[in-house]
């Protein structure tokens, strides 16, 4: 009598009966490209339903993902993060194939069998242990610096937002149709992995571009159309003044290493705010302290919002009308601008970034639009002493309230900002906030004028 225990191929296929099972791809027809991810897909779901280790995995590597995406981790940190949630990924899934060709092979206990399972239930033991150092060695010293304005941080990353988003919907489609069971990976079923992942590529695409574009062609409330006032053009690349102006924002506006001082990176920060929050804040202390009456409180309001409005849609039309580079497009790329006195920094990156071009500010568009109208009414130095500011930018790094005595300090102070910030080179600044004045003087000489006594 023949009592070797037949192979796990043979009992798969038959031992020559005829009566085994036809594996997937071998026998009638070659399977497609598309029924090979399906069956691979297949499997990830499969341990995923019933492994409880593999969704403790699953839900470790979403929590890491949106970790990496909050803190805002380097790109050399989030590589080698995939690269440990693959290694416990994989491991696991390997461990779960060992165990159940096992199962099959044999139905009665074997210290053989039981030793596989053993060191392959080691091997995910490694992969785990090490997943945890890395995360360990990335997120503590990101947990220290949470302080930082993560918004900013989250803007300053697009590319790393994409894979991660992409890998945070893959993760969550894969667990959805591993709990419902229904459709194929790949098609048919709630929810869709093709659309699900092309919505995730599509949202993060666009985070790394200008999310307003449409705003340069938007109809204007007071100026006659949306590029009435043209700003003068930026600086001939070959230029002293370009050279100057590059050198300047290259040393004091990067994220590392800068000549920047820590008040400056406070202020930076602190002017990362919306321009309409603060100025309309001050609007309301000016008129409350020197009691304007409705009507001229209403024409102040109306004026002042409606200026800001059109200076940031004239503004628009000039990034695009010139669609000058940034610093940090421009720094790491220096070697094209033929000017002999800049010099490329490949690993250079701003403090802040912005995915919109460059010319002009558009920061220093919406405070001087403000400020112009605010002048009308309450004078460069506003009765009744300083008035506050708060900036609505998150942690950044100091006080969110501070205090001005004329609206010359701010603006004066705006400047600076956005140079020590890495977003502007100073001419953009300057000419941002000619424009601003224009279309706020514009507006009030043409509009809402007083009427009667």
């Amino acid at each position: 009598m023949n009592l070797r225990r037949p192979s796990l191929r043979e009992r798969l296929r038959g031992n020559g009966s005829g009566q085994g099972v036809l594996l997937p791809g071998h026998g009638r027809r070659r399977i497609s490209l598309v029924e090979s991810f399906n069956y691979a897909v297949e499997g990830i779901i499969h341990v995923l339903r019933t492994h409880r280790n593999m969704r403790l995995h699953f839900a470790a590597a979403l929590v890491v993902l949106v970790l990496a995406l909050v803190l805002g981790v380097s790109r050399i940190e989030l590589i080698v993060l995939l690269i440990s949630i693959a290694f416990v990924l994989i491991a696991e899934m390997i461990n779960s194939a060992i165990e159940a060709a096992i199962d099959v092979a044999t139905s009665s206990f074997d210290p053989l069998a039981k030793l596989a399972k053993d060191i392959a239930a080691g091997a995910v033991l490694i992969a785990s242990i090490n997943a945890v150092a890395v995360g360990y060695l990335v997120f503590s010293g990101q947990v220290q610096e949470s302080g930082d304005n993560i918004v900013d941080r989250l803007r300053d990353a697009p590319a790393k937002l994409t894979i991660i988003a992409l890998a945070i919907v893959v993760i969550l489609v894969i667990a959805t149709k591993a709990l419902t069971g229904r459709g194929t990976p790949l098609r048919g079923g709630l929810p869709s992995g093709h659309a699900a992942v092309a919505f995730a590529a599509w949202m993060a695409v666009t985070q790394m571009l200008d999310p307003t574009p449409w705003a340069g062609d938007v109809r204007p409330f007071l100026i006659r159309s949306s590029s009435q006032f043209r700003s003068v053009p930026p600086p001939a690349l070959e230029s002293a003044q370009w050279a100057s102006e590059f050198n300047e924002v290259k040393a004091l506006g990067r994220a590392t290493g800068s000549t920047r001082t820590d008040q400056q990176t406070y202020v930076a920060r602190w002017w990362q705010s919306a321009p309409v929050f603060s100025w309309n804040e001050v609007a309301r202390q000016l008129i409350t302290r020197t009691d304007l009456n409705a009507a001229d409180s209403a024409r102040l309001l109306a004026l002042q919002n409606m200026a800001g409005a059109d200076a940031s849609i004239n503004c628009w039309n000039d990034k695009y009308h010139f669609d000058f580079w940034r610093p940090w497009n421009a720094i790491p790329r220096a070697g094209e601008d033929n000017n002999p006195a800049t010099v490329p920094d490949p690993a250079w990156a701003a403090l802040i970034t912005a995915p919109y071009p460059e010319w002009t500010s558009g920061h220093n568009c919406l405070d001087a639009a403000n400020t112009t109208v605010l002048r009308m009414f309450f004078g460069d130095d506003p009765v009744g002493g300083p008035f506050e500011i708060t900036s609505f930018a998150v942690n950044p790094g100091g006080p969110a309230v501070r205090t001005f005595d004329t609206f010359t300090q701010p603006l004066t102070e705006l400047i600076e900002a956005r140079i020590w910030a890495g977003l502007h080179y100073r001419s953009a600044d300057v000419a941002g906030q000619t424009l601003g004045r224009n279309v706020a003087n514009y507006g009030a000489a043409n509009y809402l004028q007083p009427v009667g006594n």
